[in-house]
């Protein structure tokens, strides 16, 4: 094997490693925001997608989509959020069998202010990187994730 295959392998394994590394502590850190909202990763992400839709309004189909939950586990979700009143689930004029989920008022203050905490968290984390660090950081890892997905 060439020296240029070991070197090539030998940085790949860093680079694994440093994923690794960086992975854990964004989890570790999301976690912990999180912990402090009583919210888990996954109603945060069921939250953030109704924040971003104009209405603050999504069908299942399209939350099941947008956050990679399981159709269970949407369910799951979205009934621990209606028991917080953060969230409704909205009938359909046109379909009664259809109902969107809608964030409330409170879920639009909850989800706003993590948002926050969350830009806040996320500003610390970033900041040895310059705009282009993270232009050239994203290039290359959507690179990467395109030719192995």
């Amino acid at each position: 094997m060439s020296k240029l295959v070991k070197q090539k392998h030998l940085e790949a394994d860093k680079l694994l490693n440093n994923l690794e590394i960086i992975s854990k502590k964004l989890t570790s850190n999301r976690t912990k925001e999180l912990s402090k909202f009583d919210l888990k990763k996954s109603t945060f992400d069921i939250l953030y997608a109704l924040l971003m839709e104009p209405g603050h309004q999504l069908k299942p189909s399209q939350l099941i989509k947008m956050t990679g939950i399981t159709s269970g586990s949407l369910t799951t979700r979205v009934d621990k959020l209606v028991q917080k009143d953060l969230v409704q689930r909205v009938k359909n004029d046109k379909d009664k069998r259809i109902k969107s989920i809608k964030m409330k008022e409170k879920g639009l203050v909850l989800i706003t202010e993590i948002v926050k905490t969350h830009n806040h968290e996320l500003s610390k984390l970033i900041d040895p990187l310059t705009k282009d660090d993270c232009i050239s950081l994203n290039y290359l890892l959507r690179k990467w994730l395109d030719a192995n997905t």
